[in-house]
């Protein structure tokens, strides 16, 4: 359990003249993030399980990661906040978590853990080429395109590829 005393003040983060509100230029003051933010801070301070439903527009996003930061600091610990889509992952490491960098009053560091079905595989790419004659009948395979990327990508991550082959977005 963490000690009783907050030392980050989520309604100060998140209010009108607070550090968040300094960072954004369209910044409005939402109650509803601000509750929503101090049950998460609450929840983690006493390791309990918190449940949220929240429509959009409400900031979630900030009314999680504030606390989670603070406790993760306090605590020395890390944190792991799972996401259902590749939009919002994307949202949190490139906008919002970068903004709190610069907001929260203790640094912090984050990375990026992605799943295995945002990986190439190399296997089936192999099993791919040797059957592209029966697999495909145009001899310019777009197949052909993700050899030559696999060949010069650094991780094999999925978002890292430019070319935008029918099969990756279910068109073909």
């Amino acid at each position: 359990m963490v000690k009783a005393d907050l030392s980050v003040n989520v309604q100060e983060m998140l209010g009108p003249r607070g550090p968040v509100s300094q960072a954004l230029q369209c910044f409005e003051l939402r109650p509803q993030q601000i509750r929503m933010a101090d049950a998460v801070q609450r929840a983690m301070a006493g390791s309990r399980r918190l449940v949220v439903e929240a429509g959009t527009g409400v900031g979630k996003s900030f009314a999680y990661l504030i606390p989670a930061v603070d406790i993760v600091n306090r605590t020395k610990s890390k944190a792991l906040i799972s996401t259902f889509t590749i939009t919002l992952q994307e949202q949190l490491c490139n906008k919002d978590i970068p903004l709190l960098a610069d907001c929260m009053p203790h640094r912090f560091t984050a990375v990026l853990a992605k799943g295995r079905g945002n990986y190439l595989c190399r296997r089936r790419l192999k099993f791919a080429l040797r059957a592209e004659s029966r697999l495909f009948t145009d001899t310019t395979s777009e197949l052909q395109s993700i050899r030559a990327w696999a060949e010069t990508t650094e991780d094999g991550s999925l978002s890292d590829i430019r070319l935008s082959p029918e099969a990756i977005h279910g068109t073909g």
